[in-house]
């Protein structure tokens, strides 16, 4: 009678196994993915061709750490706000600028 294999793996190494490709692509580390999980980095390495295997690519690629998306607070947004305003205003300041002076060198063109 053969016996049923049973899983040896903590509910701990089953969440980051199934977790590990969100945190991944979200830019966590192995070692941060460890960490959340409060497992030993070398568990999840140990994991890591499991998990290949299970989501079709390869344990290079899961080492490599992707970047996670930045973003923005209201505060940086405003500030950024302000530097366009203030170079959309240099500008118009410019072009007004650049107007007058051949406006005269028009005039300065006819005198001759």
């Amino acid at each position: 009678m053969a016996k049923k294999q049973v899983s040896k793996r903590s509910k701990s190494v089953e969440k980051m196994c199934t977790s590990f490709m969100d945190l991944h692509r979200q830019g966590y580390s192995i070692a941060q993915i460890a960490k959340k999980f409060h497992l030993s980095t070398s568990t999840v390495y140990n994991y890591l061709d499991k998990i290949a295997d299970e989501n079709h690519t390869t344990r290079e690629l899961l080492l490599s750490r992707n970047s996670s998306p930045h973003s923005t607070t209201p505060e940086r947004e405003s500030y950024d706000k302000l530097i366009i305003e203030k170079l959309f205003n240099e500008l118009e300041t410019a072009i007004s600028i650049t107007k007058q002076l051949l406006n005269e060198l028009d005039k300065l063109l006819e005198e001759e």
